[in-house]
């Protein structure tokens, strides 16, 4: 059948030929090739496709490393962050304290230039010690025995202070007594 239509064609290719397709044929074909033109994709949309499957990329893998780190503390990680925020919240708060007790110390030192550095050579040994114990606990996250000799360390730490403190406040009172004598 193919070679009949064929055949046809070209026997009668002549008459074919001698017609012309008017202007509105060829209006609405260049429409029609309009219609398949693409219009270029801007570059800002293609950035906001890679920056989302980045986003999900990321947060696919936190929640990953979520799910692994609950199994691995047995299923006890809300237990496990409460007591790793009452650590940084006490931990905070020793060190904040003994920054203030080390400058009343300082202050007493320098109204007083007889007085040693030696005097914090004490609380420095225990400042090293801290910071090993803060090393460890890097090391081994969520440590509650750790966790208990960091808070230790600072608890020795303030109460050092605080004798010194007040072994420099009763220096400080005899001086004065024998300056109000000798007046």
């Amino acid at each position: 059948m193919s070679s009949r239509l064929e055949e046809f064609i070209r026997n009668h290719k002549g008459d074919f030929d001698d017609k012309e397709a008017s202007d509105k044929v060829w209006a609405n074909i260049s429409k029609g090739l309009d219609k398949d033109k693409k219009e270029p994709v801007p570059m800002w949309n293609w950035t906001w496709r890679v920056a989302a499957v980045f986003f999900f990329l990321t947060s696919s893998w936190f929640a990953v490393e979520k799910v692994m780190q609950y199994r691995e503390n047995g299923g006890n990680e809300v237990a496990v962050s409460e007591e790793y925020k009452e650590f940084v919240e006490a931990d905070h708060y020793y060190t904040t304290l003994i920054s203030q007790k080390k400058q009343e110390i300082e202050d007493f030192r320098l109204a007083n230039s007889d007085l040693e550095e030696e005097f914090l050579q004490d609380v420095e040994k225990l400042d090293s010690m801290y910071m090993d114990l803060k090393n460890e606990l890097k090391s081994f996250q969520y440590n509650e025995k750790l966790m208990d000799a960091v808070i230790r360390n600072l608890q020795l730490r303030v109460e050092i202070l605080n004798q010194q403190i007040s072994l420099l406040q009763r220096i400080q009172q005899k001086k004065a007594q024998e300056e109000a004598v000798s007046i």
